[in-house]
Order: C-alpha cells, then sequence, then structure tokens
C-alpha cells in the first residue's frame, strides 16, 4: 500500500522551527492552494491549507531559506487522524467545524522565495504561471 500528496503552495506564515527531545529539528510550515474557476455567477476561488512538518536537515533549511510568501513544492503523505482516518476534526470558536490536513514532508523544493514589491513596500503573492514550472 502506498499513498503520496504532491502540494504546490505558498507559505502562509513564517515557519515554526523546534527541536525535539532527541536533538532532531522540525519545523512546521503552513502552506495554502488555490484554485480558480469562472463559473455561471462570475469568477470563484477555493483556498485549501495544509499543516506541513519538515524533520532534519531539510527542517533546518526551511527554517533558514523560507519566509511567508515563498512558492514550495512539498511530495509527502497525509497524516490522517488515528481514530478516523480522516482529516483532523475540530469545533472552533465560532460553532463551525473545521478540518485540518497535515502533511509529513518527504521533499520541499524552493520554487520562489518571498517577492516584495519596493515601491509600495506590500507583498506580491500572485497566483503562480505553472507553464513556468518544470514538472
Amino acid at each position: 500500500m502506498f499513498q503520496e500528496i504532491s502540494i504546490i503552495g505558498y507559505l502562509g506564515k513564517e515557519p515554526e522551527m523546534r527541536y525535539t527531545e532527541a536533538g532532531q529539528a522540525v519545523t512546521k510550515l503552513s502552506v495554502a492552494t488555490s484554485r480558480k474557476w469562472k463559473d455561471s455567477e462570475g469568477d470563484k476561488q477555493e483556498t485549501t491549507w495544509f499543516r506541513v512538518n519538515v524533520w532534519g536537515k531539510q527542517a533546518e533549511a526551511c527554517n533558514e531559506y523560507l519566509s511567508k510568501g515563498s512558492l514550495v513544492f512539498i511530495k509527502g503523505r497525509l497524516m490522517p487522524d488515528p481514530k478516523t482516518g480522516s482529516p483532523k476534526m475540530w469545533k472552533g470558536n465560532d460553532d463551525m467545524v473545521h478540518a485540518s490536513f497535515e502533511v509529513t514532508a518527504g521533499q520541499v523544493k524552493f520554487l520562489q522565495t518571498k517577492r516584495v514589491e519596493v515601491e509600495t513596500g506590500s507583498e506580491n503573492v500572485s497566483e503562480p504561471d505553472y507553464e513556468e514550472i518544470p514538472f
């Protein structure tokens, strides 16, 4: 049996690195993917968030070189809720049910560092041109 997930998305916040008691580095990434389409009512967009754990030397590199807004390619495996086999579910303060898609990364590629518009000082995290991605 085998399962694998591939994600191309932007970091939604700064990487968070820590060390386990055994001294192994682990970095948490919050990655957003989006899909746009047009229906009879106009433009629509759907954003899906993934919580990604990166381990070892790769975790240290992610913490050092990535920042909020960086574009990354992640290949890894989904980590389901051990009790249900589904995404982790919880009820938020807004009484809505939320789901968390958690991924353990096997491979992280840096596609683009964060781009900053010098003139305005604002971040530019526009949708990537997928024709330029070499895979």
